[in-house]
């Protein structure tokens, strides 16, 4: 079905249409062959064709059998329907000058869909004025519907997500399609293109489902879906390579000379050749496999042709219900060429079953796994993607993103990052990551350790990353405060992420100030650790360093009012004191290191002066030795005992 504004014309040969006609015409059918859906509206023309149009002189004509409808439309007048089918066609045609319906009306065409032709169907030319269209569809009038025009300006377009491939056999590919979108009645045209590029088909539909028949056996199709919503275009594509089994030959041509414009598979030169080969194997061949070259079930097509005289290299495909093992293939053709007028050499001359999962020979996707099974194939998709398609698998493969739909080994503290087939976890800045062979599982989580951690100045305690700062002060009190009114941003487990510094920086903003005020402490600090869900836990250090000890239910009682004022009404304090001079008295570490520098350059001094003194005695004992002359005279026992020894 297909529907077009008023005031407007529109064409649809092998693309997209819309069109309309305003009257009230009573309910007439007449059956051709296929069928397909139009919706009309006021003031507009329609033009369908389906594949046996031709172009002459700019007008559509038809071979053999047709149906031409004449629409114009104006607001109260419908002139003429018509539909015309050879052999058995029935015409009808509604009343000249039927009165008009009160409100805009709808004639609609309704069937099914078109078989296919390889031949690229030409577009006609559309005028303002009354058109002709050339059908060979089965053709219903149906009475009208009324249609409503919705503004663009407050649509929403709906969305073709993918194209699911539901069955591709030798001859047929079905097809449905994932949309979502409030607009209804949406009008998509399926467009089926040969592998190059040409329109061979076409169909529009109301539904979500199309299927193309009398396909060619191990051809590459394109089958597009597009709809026009809200005034854009939305289109999504796939390829499909009709099921068959696949054969390669090989032969030399001793009485045909090569000639440069063969290497040309769109020259004349080749294409005369090609003909001639076509025409020698089906003189030659037996009659069931001719019928299968005539009914499109086999076909021959050639892959190059090289120097030497002239070596042919061809291949056989066959739809798969083709019963004929690779032995009789294989001997037919060979027979049939040695019969033809072409001179083969028979020592250079083979046909054997290929391998399919070769590149160019099969249609699995890149993302998925090729497997030969004899003349034929099958694919699958690999790990790491999901199978859109799973009726025809292995062709439309798209990868999972497992840090979207949470099906990963990341730890809450690492990012995630989708790769192809694959992801990447990484644990976030500033968290220390105990297994970097396997990075991103298992990331150290501070405030887990903060949270069970009693003694976190303690020599062995790392949960702090400002553990020596920290515990430097006179005072350490570990706070969780529970904010029930605040929602959790996953963010919040990113130390580095824009959201927790925003968070943190509230906190020091609207706590620092307030409870400075409240204890009568300008040493008053914070120090973030971090923030987990439920609703929102905040998890800290309150530091203090002045001259007066603060007490833990003042400082409790002081931060449950300053919280509760300024960022949650509902929130719940919990504090517990450390001992600060833990750290103190196991590494003799301290953030002001002044007294420290002052004992040693004092031990240094006093180190100095004892030696100085040591120095001058030493001097003056030997020169009083050397000289016999002393200054005293030795008594009693200490003195005799200096006087003898020293």
């Amino acid at each position: 079905s297909t529907t077009a504004h008023p005031n407007s014309s529109a064409a649809m040969s092998a693309r997209v249409s819309a069109v309309t006609v305003a009257a009230a015409v009573p309910t007439v059918t007449t059956d051709v062959s296929h069928t397909m859906n139009i919706t009309a509206s006021p003031n507009s023309s329609v033009i369908l064709t389906s594949r046996s149009v031709s172009m002459v002189s700019g007008k559509p004509s038809v071979n053999n059998a047709s149906a031409a409808t004449t629409a114009t439309s104006a607001a109260t007048t419908m002139n003429a329907v018509a539909a015309t089918a050879s052999s058995n066609a029935t015409t009808v045609r509604p009343t000249e000058n039927e009165p008009a319906s009160p409100s805009s009306v709808s004639t609609a065409i309704t069937g099914t869909l078109f078989t296919n032709n390889l031949a690229p169907v030409p577009a006609p030319t559309t005028a303002n004025s009354t058109t002709t269209a050339t059908i060979t569809v089965t053709t219903t009038v149906t009475n009208p519907t009324t249609s409503t025009t919705t503004s663009s300006a407050t649509c929403t377009p709906n969305v073709i997500h993918y194209i699911i491939l539901e069955k591709v056999s030798s001859e047929a590919i079905q097809i449905s399609w994932v949309t979502s979108g409030s607009q209804n009645n949406i009008q998509y045209t399926v467009t089926l293109y040969n592998q190059d590029s040409q329109q061979t088909n076409l169909t529009v539909t109301t539904g979500t489902r199309a299927a193309f028949v009398d396909l060619l056996p191990c051809y590459l199709y394109t089958v597009s879906v597009q709809m026009s919503t809200c005034d854009t275009i939305q289109k999504q594509e796939v390829t499909a390579k009709t099921a068959c089994k696949i054969y390669n030959g090989k032969t030399k041509i001793l009485n045909r000379s090569y000639q440069p414009e063969m290497a040309d598979q769109s020259s004349k030169v080749f294409q005369d050749f090609y003909t001639e080969f076509v025409t020698q194997l089906k003189a030659n061949l037996i009659d069931t496999i001719t019928d299968y070259l005539k009914s499109g079930k086999m076909r021959v097509v050639i892959n190059s042709l090289q120097n030497g005289s002239v070596d042919v290299n061809f291949y056989i495909a066959a739809a798969l219900e083709v019963p004929l093992t690779l032995q009789e293939i294989s001997d037919s053709y060979i027979k049939a060429l040695n019969k033809s007028d072409l001179q083969i050499d028979l020592r250079v001359t083979e046909i054997a079953a290929t391998n399919s999962c070769a590149v160019g020979l099969n249609d699995c996707s890149q993302n998925a796994l090729c497997t030969p099974i004899g003349a034929t194939y099958s694919c699958s998709c690999l790990p790491g993607f999901v199978d859109l398609s799973p009726n025809v698998p292995g062709r439309t493969c798209q990868d999972v993103d497992e840090c979207s739909n949470g099906n990963n080994a990341c730890s809450i503290l690492a990012s995630c990052t989708n790769t192809i087939g694959s992801y990447s976890c990484k644990c976030f800045s500033g968290l220390n990551d105990p297994s970097p062979s396997n990075p991103g599982r298992n990331c150290s989580d501070p405030v887990a350790c903060f949270k069970a951690s009693n003694g976190l100045c303690a020599a062995n305690s790392s949960c702090l990353l400002s553990k020596n700062a920290i515990c430097a002060r006179k005072q350490a009190f570990k706070c969780t405060v529970k904010l029930a009114n605040m929602t959790f941003n996953i963010s919040y487990y990113d130390p580095s992420s824009q959201a927790t510094q925003d968070l943190s920086q509230h906190f020091l903003n609207e706590i620092v100030p307030l409870m400075r005020t409240k204890l009568n402490d300008d040493t008053y600090d914070i120090s973030i650790v971090g923030f987990r869900n439920g609703s929102v836990d905040s998890y800290f250090m309150s530091l203090l360093s002045g001259q007066n000890t603060v007490q833990l239910n003042v400082l409790q009682d002081a931060l449950t009012a300053a919280v509760r004022e300024r960022l949650d009404r509902g929130a719940t304090v919990t504090i517990e004191g450390i001992n600060t001079s833990a750290v103190t008295a196991a590494t003799g570490q301290d953030e002001n290191p002044a007294w420290r520098i002052a004992v040693i350059v004092l031990g240094v001094l006093f180190g100095a002066a004892l030696l100085i003194i040591l120095l001058i005695l030493l001097v003056v004992i030997f020169i009083k030795r050397r000289t016999k002359n002393y200054t005293f005279n030795p008594q009693g026992l200490m003195g005799n005992f200096s006087y003898q020894y020293i």
